[in-house]
């Protein structure tokens, strides 16, 4: 059972990469797991433990079955094309900013146009990804996964605390450092990650707003 195996997590956390799959199971935000998927470190070990834990408080306690053996459950197919509508729309959206983007690759007015749309194209994969994941987690387990849109624009609010951290770590860093230093382009291409990030986060709670 699900929450048996995440307690036999929680109480030896030493595996990350069992923990990831443990939480993909629960329909986490895919904006979650692609903070995660980064790797371990103390950050994301903390933030794993952390989902974890709510997604096992959240579970429901098993019921009793009252369905008489033999009968069929009654699937909650319209809540599911609700959200592949959602999802088909969402698909739409996105077509149209990259028809956007093509029709004024060579503007160089729209710069900033094309990186905003930029952004709204990843953001509406993130939301793709949470619906497939729900409707998934439904197929799998008869029920859906605990809305979990104000965790997540928390999760977001206190990741970019953390990651605005890393971005200011790293820009006094460079500063010390020569062009020419060993560390120097490791150290650049670690806050170009963190400032991306740190605009994608920006971005989603803007949208979320």
């Amino acid at each position: 059972m699900l929450p048996q195996r995440i307690q036999a997590w929680l109480d030896d956390p030493e595996d990350y990469e069992a923990g990831l799959l443990l939480l993909k199971e629960t329909g986490p935000s895919s904006f979650l797991m692609g903070i995660l998927a980064r790797g371990a470190d103390t950050f994301t070990r903390a933030k794993l433990q952390d989902a974890l834990q709510k997604a096992l408080d959240s579970i429901p306690a098993p019921a009793s079955d009252p369905t008489p053996q033999g009968e069929t459950k009654p699937v909650n197919t319209q809540a599911v094309t609700d959200l592949e509508l959602a999802a088909f729309r969402l698909m739409d959206e996105r077509g149209e900013l990259k028809a956007r983007i093509r029709a004024r690759q060579d503007d160089d007015t729209a710069q900033e146009l094309r990186r905003d749309w930029a952004f709204r194209i990843l953001a509406i994969g993130t939301e793709i990804d949470d619906i497939y994941s729900r409707i998934a987690f439904f197929r799998q387990y008869g029920y859906f996964p605990p809305d979990k849109t104000a965790g997540v624009e928390r999760d977001a609010q206190a990741t970019l605390r953390n990651v605005t951290t890393y971005v200011s770590r790293y820009k006094g860093k460079l500063g010390k450092l020569k062009p020419n230093d060993p560390q120097y382009q490791p150290t650049l291409a670690l806050l170009q990650r963190y400032q991306d990030e740190k605009r994608l986060l920006e971005l989603q709670l803007s949208n979320a707003s």
